[in-house]
């Protein structure tokens, strides 16, 4: 199955290949460095491989049903933990960003992070001006 996204081409299979567009390479690096510090969690996809303009990464389930969230409430508040304990900010962290496999939720999506310390990368107009903790707040009630 292929999925068309703004910054880059999903194929899916039992793993995910994202490649991304030229314009959106910085994003695919900032996904690379987010994606290896967070592989000691177990919330986020692993990164399998890396190529010029593409990452695959282990497959990421289905998107969390809005009447099913709220049994994830507290996987989510885990994965912000995990998120603040490794100076990660999603940024993004969207409804279609949260998945599901097996009763396990994954976060998932890193091209728009930014890391404590460092400057917020200028990437694009977001549509909602949200927290990684206000989108759980709101999502996951």
């Amino acid at each position: 199955m292929i999925r068309k996204g703004r910054r880059a081409i999903i194929e899916i299979s039992e793993k995910v290949k994202k490649i991304y567009r030229a314009v959106y390479i910085d994003d695919l690096k900032r996904e690379v460095r987010a994606l290896k510090i967070l592989s000691k969690y177990n919330h986020f996809p692993k990164l399998l491989e890396v190529g010029d303009n593409y990452i695959v990464i282990s497959y990421d389930g289905k998107i969390v049903n809005k009447k099913d969230r709220g049994n994830y409430k507290n996987q989510a508040l885990e994965i912000l933990s995990e998120l603040e304990e490794a100076g990660i900010e999603h940024r993004d962290a969207e409804s279609v960003h949260w998945r599901e496999i097996n009763g396990k939720l994954y976060l998932i999506d890193f091209g728009a992070c930014s890391f404590r310390g460092e400057d917020v990368p200028k990437i694009r107009k977001f549509k909602y001006k949200m927290t990684d903790r206000e989108w759980v707040d709101v999502l996951f009630k």
